[in-house]
C-alpha cells in the first residue's frame, strides 16, 4: 500500500448527492447486523479486498455486479451488487473479506432522534428553545430528555435500559423513518462574540485539513480566516439546496469548524474538502479514498474528521481504516515533530448518547473527542474505553452564513435561522462536531508555545497525570 494503482485516478470521489438535492433518506439503505445493530450502507456497494475477488470460491459468492473501482492497496469497490450484507457475510464466512459501503454522517444518525450534533438535539435551536418545541417545561426541561441523568448518560444510571452493552447505559435506537428526522438547519443566529485575544501568530507553520461540506460560498461567506495563505477547496457549502426555504440540516457545518480553527489558530494554513452533502451524508470509499489521496500528495499535520457512522457488527471500516493507517505513517515521523507519526487525526464521537464504537473515531489511529456541557458531560456525546478525550461541546459560537446585502435576492432566501432570526455571519451549534475541532485548536496552541505537535498530543491527551472523565477521556477544557 505504498502507491495508489496505475489508474487509480479514475476513480474520482465525490459527494454522492453534488448539489444536495433529495433528501438523503431517499438514497441509502437501513439495515440491521448480525446483532440486530442499525447500519446504513450506499444501496448495491460493496467493499472487498483484490485478494478477495481474485479467489474463484468467494468471488462466486459475490454474485452478479456491475462496476469494479480500484480504490488503492488491496481495495475495491463493486457497484449493483444485490443483497450486500448478505453477500458480504458469505464472503467472510469463506474467508475473504467484505463490508458495505457504509454510510457517515456530519451528524451522526442514531435513529428515534438526532442527537445533540449540529443538525439536532442538544442545539438550543431545537429541543429546549421557546421558539422551538416551545415549554421549557417539556422537552428542554433538565427534570425531562435533556437531563445528562436520564438520558444516556456517561456515566450510566441505574433503571433506564435500552443500553447499547452490558455495563452502560446508553441509548441506542433502531432506524427511523423520513419523519423523524430534521430537514433543517437547528443552528441559532446569534450576535458576533468577542475577539479573541489569541496570538495572531498561532499555527504559522502548521497545516490542517478538514474534511466536511466545503466551505461557504462567496455570496454567503462572512469575512474571515485571517491567514492570506490559506487554501480552499470546494466552495460550494451554500445554505439551501433543496429550494424549501429552510437551511439544509448540516449546511455551513464545513464553515463553522473552519471558524473554530481560525479563531483558536488564525495563522494555521487550512484546507478544506467537501465530501458530505448539504444533508452531512458521506460514504467510507470516497472519504477513505480522499484521505489515502491527501496522505500520498501531501500530508497535512492535523486532519480534523467531524464525522461518525456505525457499521456492521461494529467492525472498523474498511476502506477508512487504511486510509488512515496511510496517513498516520506508523512510525513515519513528522516534519513537526514525531511520536511515530506523519498526520494526527482527530474525530468527533458522535453523538447518540452510547458506548457503542463510531468511526473513524473510534480507530486506534485516531483521537476521538466527546463533548463537554458546562456542568459536565454533555447529554447527547457517545463515550467508552475508545473516546480519548473531551472538550466543550455544548452552545459553541462560530463563523457562519452571512448574505452579501448588495446582492439582490428575495427574503425568503436569506439564510434564517427556527426563529426566523437572519444569519449575520454567526451562530451557536452543539455537537462532538465541534469538540473535535477545538481539540485541533488546543494542539496547535501547544505548538505554539513550543512543543513540537507530536510531544502536544502526548502532553494533552495521553499523559497519565492529566484529569479524565470516564468514559470520555482526557479533558480538554478551553474554547474558540
Amino acid at each position: 500500500m505504498n502507491d495508489f494503482p496505475e489508474g487509480w485516478e479514475l476513480y474520482d470521489p465525490v459527494p454522492r448527492n453534488p448539489e444536495g438535492r433529495g433528501f438523503w433518506l431517499d438514497r441509502v439503505v437501513f439495515d440491521t447486523d448480525s446483532n440486530g445493530r442499525p447500519c446504513i450502507y450506499e444501496p448495491g456497494e460493496l467493499i472487498v479486498s483484490q485478494s478477495t475477488l481474485e479467489t474463484k470460491r468467494t468471488r462466486d459468492r459475490i454474485g452478479w455486479f456491475r462496476g469494479e473501482h480500484r480504490l488503492f492497496g488491496d481495495l475495491v469497490l463493486l457497484t449493483e451488487v444485490d443483497n450486500v450484507v448478505a453477500r458480504a457475510r458469505d464472503i467472510r464466512a469463506a474467508g475473504g473479506q467484505a463490508q458495505p459501503n457504509h454510510v457517515l454522517f456530519a451528524d451522526s444518525f442514531t435513529g428515534g432522534w438526532v442527537h445533540g450534533n449540529p443538525a439536532s438535539f442538544g442545539n438550543p435551536a431545537s429541543f429546549g428553545n421557546p421558539a422551538s418545541f416551545g415549554n421549557p417545561a417539556s422537552f428542554g426541561n433538565p427534570a425531562s430528555f435533556g437531563n445528562p441523568a436520564s438520558f444516556g448518560n456517561p456515566l450510566g444510571y441505574p433503571g433506564l435500559g435500552g443500553g447499547c452493552c452490558s455495563d452502560c447505559y446508553g441509548t441506542w435506537q433502531p432506524p427511523v423513518g423520513p419523519a423523524d428526522v430534521p430537514r433543517k438547519s437547528l443552528a441559532l443566529a446569534v450576535p458576533p462574540p468577542p475577539a479573541p485575544t489569541v496570538d495572531p501568530g498561532v499555527g504559522k507553520g502548521v497545516s490542517v485539513r478538514i474534511i466536511d461540506t466545503g466551505l461557504a460560498t462567496d455570496d454567503y461567506r462572512p469575512a474571515f480566516l485571517t491567514n492570506d495563505e490559506c487554501a480552499y477547496s470546494d466552495r460550494v457549502d451554500v445554505p439551501n439546496t433543496d429550494d424549501d426555504g429552510c437551511i439544509d440540516t448540516t449546511a455551513g457545518h464545513g464553515t463553522f469548524i473552519a471558524g473554530i480553527i481560525d479563531r483558536m489558530a488564525p495563522a494555521a494554513n487550512v484546507r478544506i474538502d467537501r465530501m458530505l452533502d448539504t444533508f452531512g451524508v458521506g460514504n467510507d470509499a470516497d472519504i477513505g479514498y480522499l484521505i489515502a489521496k491527501i496522505a500520498l500528495e501531501g500530508p497535512p499535520d492535523l486532519l480534523n474528521l467531524s464525522l461518525s457512522g456505525y457499521t456492521e457488527d461494529d467492525q472498523p471500516p474498511m476502506v477508512m481504516t487504511e486510509a488512515i493507517r496511510l496517513l498516520t505513517g506508523r512510525g513515519g515521523r513528522s516534519r513537526l515533530g514525531g511520536y511515530g507519526s506523519r498526520s494526527i487525526v482527530v474525530a468527533s464521537a458522535g453523538n447518540s448518547s452510547s458506548c457503542r464504537k463510531a468511526w473513524p473515531a473510534a480507530l486506534p489511529d485516531v483521537i476521538s473527542v466527546g463533548a463537554l456541557s458546562p456542568t459536565g458531560p454533555a447529554w447527547f456525546t457517545n463515550f467508552g474505553p475508545w473516546v480519548k478525550a473531551c472538550a466543550p461541546g455544548v452552545d459553541i459560537v462560530s463563523r457562519f452564513f452571512e448574505r452579501d446585502p448588495s446582492l439582490p435576492e428575495p427574503p425568503e432566501h436569506i439564510p434564517r435561522d427556527s426563529t426566523g432570526s437572519p444569519f449575520e455571519g454567526w451562530a451557536s451549534w452543539s455537537g462532538t462536531s465541534f469538540s473535535a475541532p477545538i481539540v485541533v485548536g488546543a494542539l496547535i496552541q501547544r505548538h505554539h508555545l513550543g512543543e513540537p505537535l507530536g510531544k502536544a498530543v502526548r502532553s494533552l491527551i495521553y499523559d497519565p497525570r492529566l484529569t479524565r472523565m470516564p468514559g470520555l477521556g482526557a479533558i480538554v477544557n478551553v474554547h474558540p
